[in-house]
């Protein structure tokens, strides 16, 4: 029985021993790596502060399409007799791009017919209205039905063309030669593409950068197309709550084409004289106060700084820190105001 005790305690000694010799080795070896860091300093990364032009872009998609398009019908149904244009064509104000055989008779005969009848019903409702026999709404349908009755006897005066509304290129043929259309029926596509538009839709968090006249642009491959911000919507889409922003590109050599989807860069913020450093360098307080790490002899010094143009990966410094200082960028978690470092990327 003694043999047993005496066994347990020699046992209970040695494991507490053991465990003494480890503890002191790790106290060692953390004294160790304090005398280390109190000796060389705190290991940092540094770089120079930029100086120059910064600026703040941001981006947003949209379908590109020409600053005026035009779907044309020929107002007065019949048979599509002749399409005078193909897609690319470059056509004139007023150029016949299809020839159009009208049904039921002459057009200019049905067209007139149907303005007179509708301008006396025009004039016999603004009458009664005045006298009170009939509302508002009565009124509006007989001007409605008068301007459009006018607008097909403009038509139909012009003969059995249909004209371009403008100077553009033709982008979309809808019918074939022979077809039957009714009045409404699509024939042609117009656009004016000298210029470009997209249309994009922004979110409530990025709305507020944009302004009008802010310079945009596209890039193509090995070109960059500049334009800029022509709207702003003020309001914002009711279902998607986001915000109609609108910019327009010259077009002149057509390296541009309606219906591309496009992301658009637009710089909503920009400053030529600037300093500026990597975000990582700058932290905050509790309060939210900036501040960063500046090196002076080996030396770790913290700075209040005043912020400017945030561009997603780089803080403008207002104020607090001078041309060719340089700025500690890693290794922060450690740093206190006046502790030596030892920079690691010199």
């Amino acid at each position: 029985m003694k043999v047993i005790v005496l066994t347990l305690i020699f046992s209970t000694a040695f494991l507490l021993a053991g465990c003494n010799t480890n503890q002191k080795e790790k106290e060692s070896a953390a004294k160790t790596m304090q005398q280390i860091q109190s000796e060389k300093g705190i290991p940092v990364a540094t770089t120079r502060i930029g100086h120059g032009v910064i600026r703040r872009i941001e981006r947003s998609n949209g379908t590109l399409q020409g600053v005026a398009e035009a779907t044309l019908a020929n107002g007065l149904g019949g048979t599509l007799k002749e399409i005078k244009v193909t897609v690319g064509n470059i056509v004139k104000k007023d150029q016949v791009v299809a020839v159009m055989e009208i049904d039921g008779g002459s057009p200019i005969d049905v067209a007139q017919s149907a303005f007179e009848y509708a301008e006396k019903a025009y004039e016999r409702a603004k009458k009664l209205h005045s006298q009170g026999a009939i509302s508002n709404e009565q009124v509006e349908g007989a001007r409605v039905q008068y301007e459009d009755a006018k607008r097909k006897l403009g038509q139909a005066r012009v003969g059995v063309n249909v004209l371009a509304p403008f100077e553009g290129t033709v982008i979309e043929i809808y019918q074939s030669e022979g077809a039957k259309i009714s009045e409404k029926t699509p024939i042609v596509k117009i656009a004016d593409l000298s210029i470009i538009e997209v249309q994009m839709q922004v979110n409530e968090q990025a709305i507020n950068f944009y302004k009008k006249g802010q310079k945009s642009f596209i890039l193509m491959d090995r070109d960059t197309i500049w334009g800029n911000i022509d709207r702003v919507a003020l309001g914002a889409n009711g279902l998607a709550h986001s915000f109609k922003v609108i910019a327009r590109f010259p077009n002149q050599n057509r390296i541009l084409k309606a219906g591309m989807f496009k992301q658009v860069h637009t710089i909503v913020s920009e400053k030529s004289d600037a300093l500026y450093v990597p975000l990582e360098a700058v932290n905050f307080t509790q309060d939210n106060e900036p501040y960063l790490f500046s090196l002076h002899n080996g030396k770790a010094v913290k700075k209040k700084v005043t912020l400017g143009i945030n561009t997603g990966y780089l803080y403008e410094i207002v104020q607090g820190c001078t041309v060719e200082e340089d700025i500690i960028v890693s290794g922060l978690s450690m740093l206190q105001d006046g502790l030596k470092v030892n920079v690691v990327n010199q």
